[in-house]
């Protein structure tokens, strides 16, 4: 497991690279992600492990389809296999989200980040999200302009000291007051 970690960092180097090239994920220092959440191995603590399983996260750049990133993966691991022996099976069973990118100039993203402007935040905090949510739903199947916005910080969000700052929240409602009043 230790090897395929290994190679699960130069996977995200290579989807990196890639992702920078597109401007709108430049202000992140990591816009491809691959988090290993879990590793479970061994089946008795006096005996050499048998079994490892391990569960990743990942994603990958714009331009990718989810079955070529699949394909890509199965060929590392099995590059792996061949070069060391080690067995492996590899499913891809979790949630399979497509990457996408709005059109920075489409009216809607356009009214939204002058309407920010108008409420005092800076333009610089518009950019791609290095995320997965349900806004690809309305990008990808329904073609319809779609933009993240909310309080918070994403390094919080999930966790178990995910919070709101009630200045942000405020800003937030600034915002949306203006974008509406404007629509």
């Amino acid at each position: 497991m230790c090897r395929f970690v290994d190679e699960l960092a130069g996977i995200e180097r290579k989807f990196t690279e890639e992702a920078i090239q597109e401007p709108a994920f430049a202000p992140w220092k990591r816009p491809i992600q691959v988090n290993v959440g879990r590793i479970e191995g061994g089946e008795w603590h006096g005996s050499a492990v048998e079994t490892c399983r391990m569960l990743v996260n990942m994603g990958f750049p714009l331009g990718w389809e989810i079955d070529q990133a699949e394909t890509f993966i199965q060929a590392v691991a099995q590059k792996l296999e061949d070069a060391s022996g080690l067995r492996h099976a590899i499913t891809f069973n979790g949630i399979k989200n497509g990457a996408y990118l709005c059109e920075s100039g489409d009216p809607f993203i356009v009214g939204f980040v002058d309407a920010m402007a108008s409420a005092g935040m800076s333009r610089e905090d518009v950019h791609a999200w290095n995320a997965s949510c349900d806004a690809r739903t309305y990008a990808k199947q329904w073609s319809v302009p779609t933009i993240i916005f909310g309080a918070g910080h994403l390094r919080d969000a999930h966790s178990n000291h995910e919070r709101l700052d009630f200045q942000e929240l405020e800003n937030g409602m600034l915002v949306l007051a203006s974008y509406f009043s404007r629509a």
